[in-house]
């Protein structure tokens, strides 16, 4: 029982992800009726985002009580994710799907197939190729708080990175290893960590690696997807931007006649959907620990056929649909011969073939004719 249960912890931690990545598609597909399959790139640049704001941040070293700091710039990531995957998904809808605005729905899925891969692409050309490992936030130590507690800040620990400020005011970052005792296993590093300096130069202080609990980070995943879809779900139905939303969605042509902006309502919606994928970078960062270039494009894929079992179109459908692949994934190298467990990339795809032979529109969607 306690290995199906963490195996369903497992599961739905993974089908968080996807759900939220699947709402943006939902989202942008409930207005305008695209299939944006452009919205994996935003949670790519998204989990890029959060990775530069704990890389080079600095909120860890901000002089409050443990664990402020780091709840902080744990919380700036999540911030600056969704932001600036949002300001990209706007642009994107501005400079190539408005322009389509009455084009047909092939036009406009191939349009999203081609910024896709516009995307990935300069991706590798602003981020590199090269696959980047997803800190998680750090506990700063300064130099003088070592010294007066060093027992209780060395206890557990494995590793230590030393923060030495450079005489051009440029910080470099060194990793040292050291014992849990706090006594470094290089001898040569000994005198520079008991004279306070790096080459020379004075170290100001130490970050000290203190990873989150798995089952801790599992819970957390879940709580925020809760949480997210709980402040969705009251701005689509009890706001006044929500009204307007659920209007273009019925009738963009007769809302519009009651003065309502239709292309700021698709921007708006464009920007919450992709802010949701970027916070779903940012948890798919810190749970897999890497980020790359291409990151996007097999999550995107998934979290769409997560949007399509639910129902396309339906909030409650995509979080359904995500949490049902992640456990399916989850379960299936938990209890599958391992000759079995490569294909559970596989299992999405055969679920989905059979959602659309059984029910077409979806778990919890209602059919409306063609979708595409």
């Amino acid at each position: 029982m306690a290995y199906f249960l963490e195996q369903l912890l497992n599961g739905l931690s993974l089908g968080c992800i996807y759900a939220f990545i699947a709402l943006g598609y939902t989202m942008v597909y409930g207005i305008i009726k695209l299939i944006n399959f452009a919205h994996g790139e935003f949670f790519m640049v998204g989990a890029f985002m959060g990775y530069f704001v704990l890389i080079g941040g600095g909120l860890e070293q901000l002089p409050l009580a443990h664990p402020w700091p780091m709840l902080l710039a744990g919380v700036a990531a999540l911030v600056v994710a969704g932001v600036g995957a949002g300001l990209l998904a706007v642009i994107t809808e501005r400079l190539a799907y408005r322009p389509l605005q009455g084009a047909s729905r092939i036009a406009a899925l191939l349009t999203a197939l081609g910024v896709s891969l516009l995307l990935q692409n300069l991706g590798i050309q602003v981020f590199t190729a090269e696959q980047k490992g997803f800190p998680e936030p750090r506990r700063f130590v300064a130099m003088e708080q070592v010294e007066d507690h060093e027992g209780e800040v060395f206890e557990g620990s494995a590793y230590v990175l030393f923060e030495v400020e450079s005489f051009s005011g440029e910080h470099t970052q060194v990793r040292q290893i050291v014992t849990p005792r706090g006594e470094p296993f290089v001898a040569d590093d000994v005198a520079a960590y008991e004279n306070r300096t790096w080459h020379g130069e004075p170290i100001t202080g130490m970050f000290i690696d203190q990873p989150i609990e798995t089952t801790t980070q599992k819970l957390m995943i879940i709580t925020a997807l809760i949480g997210s879809f709980s402040l969705l779900w009251l701005l689509v139905h009890r706001t006044a931007m929500g009204r307007a939303m659920r209007a273009v969605s019925y009738n963009p042509e007769s809302a519009q006649l009651m003065g309502i902006s239709s292309g700021k309502i698709i921007s708006t919606t464009f920007f919450i959907g992709a802010f949701l994928a970027g916070i779903g970078g940012v948890i798919w960062g810190l749970r897999y620990g890497k980020v790359e270039p291409f990151m996007g494009f097999l999550p995107g894929l998934k979290a769409f056929i997560a949007a399509v079992i639910g129902g396309i179109g339906s909030l409650p459908g995509a979080v359904l649909g995500g949490l049902s692949l992640g456990v399916l994934e989850a379960m299936i190298p938990a209890y599958l011969p391992s000759a079995y467990t490569g294909y559970k990339d596989a299992a999405a795809f055969v679920a989905l073939i059979l959602i659309l032979l059984i029910r077409p529109a979806g778990l919890l969607g209602k059919f409306e004719g063609e979708k595409v």
